[in-house]
């Protein structure tokens, strides 16, 4: 289980886009961006991309910061120049402040820079802080800075190792699929008058310590609203677990197939991995219960029969 954490649920929000692009535009805005976005697009994946000149005032705008809050995924896109531009370090600091508390998901594109470039704020980064610094106080240069070490320490892609900037925006384009298909929500619906009960159930996992396995069931009647509650205190909880998995229609799978086969689904949408078997007892099993006893991970079985 998770550590504590707070259940804020809100069944009015939306994410009204798919992907938002943070980058630098002189670097990439007829390059990279471009082709990612049309690549993004002809996938169908809704995309957030600014359209608006080069010439830009000091603050960031709000419509800006509003379409981070309202985006699954972010994809960073780090240039040489990156860092020359205050809006683009303050939608990083926004980016990251959604990933926190949000769940949203950053994904960093390191292109033409390395990851230690901008870890560090070497080379043009370093250029680029020593004018920041003149401009603005320490408070802003340190959340700057803290910034792009966390996004420079996240799983990405980078043009240096890849090359061929087709094959780059390929493997982007992969990745954010599936980074969207396991954050795809589960469908809910007859929640009218269940939210207080949303909330209990919520507020049940949130009170769990990191070191707990902690267990929630929720019984009544057939028709009564259990799988909508589940599945939206799935959607509103997921992102805070680094593993999760909803189990639909229990007692109807079993019919079809057996508690194993359920059991080995239910680890390999978990662990990421297709077609883990834990039936046999080998090396590997005891590997991939190691690999679960070290994750924190959220399980949903609805409809389960009581025997």
């Amino acid at each position: 289980m998770a550590g504590p954490f707070s259940f804020p649920y809100s069944p009015t929000h939306q994410e009204k886009h798919d992907v938002f692009l943070s980058f630098r535009g002189q670097d990439t805005r007829k390059s990279l961006t471009s082709h990612l976005y049309a690549a993004l697009e002809k996938a169908k994946i809704q995309t957030f991309m600014d359209d608006d000149g080069l010439d830009r005032g000091e603050a960031i705008a709000p419509s800006l910061l509003k379409a981070i809050e309202e985006s699954k995924v972010s994809v960073i896109i780090f240039s040489e120049n990156y860092a020359d531009s205050r809006w683009c370090l303050d939608e990083l600091v926004k980016i990251m402040e959604c990933k926190k508390n949000n769940g949203q998901i950053a994904i960093p594109v390191f292109y033409k820079v390395s990851s230690s470039n901008v870890r560090h704020q070497s080379d043009s980064y370093e250029k680029a802080f020593d004018k920041l610094r003149k401009r603005y106080d320490d408070d802003k240069i340190h959340t700057w800075r803290d910034a792009l070490k966390e996004a420079a320490d996240l799983s990405g892609r980078s043009s240096n190792s890849i090359g061929d900037e087709s094959k780059l925006i390929d493997q982007l384009v992969g990745d954010i699929l599936k980074k969207l298909n396991r954050m795809s929500p589960i469908e809910c619906s007859n929640l009218v008058g269940i939210d207080s009960r949303i909330k209990e159930v919520g507020s049940m996992l949130s009170m769990n310590d990191s070191q707990s396995v902690g267990i929630v069931g929720i019984w009544g009647m057939g028709g009564s609203g259990k799988t909508a509650i589940a599945g939206a205190v799935f959607n509103q909880v997921y992102m805070h677990f680094e593993g999760f998995h909803f189990l639909a229609n229990v007692s109807g799978e079993l019919k079809k197939s057996n508690e194993a086969d359920l059991r080995n689904k239910a680890i390999s949408s978990i662990l990421e991995e297709k077609n883990l078997n834990l039936n046999t007892p080998n090396l590997e099993q005891a590997f991939i219960k190691d690999r679960l006893r070290r994750k924190k991970v959220l399980l949903v079985l609805d409809d389960v029969l009581v025997s």
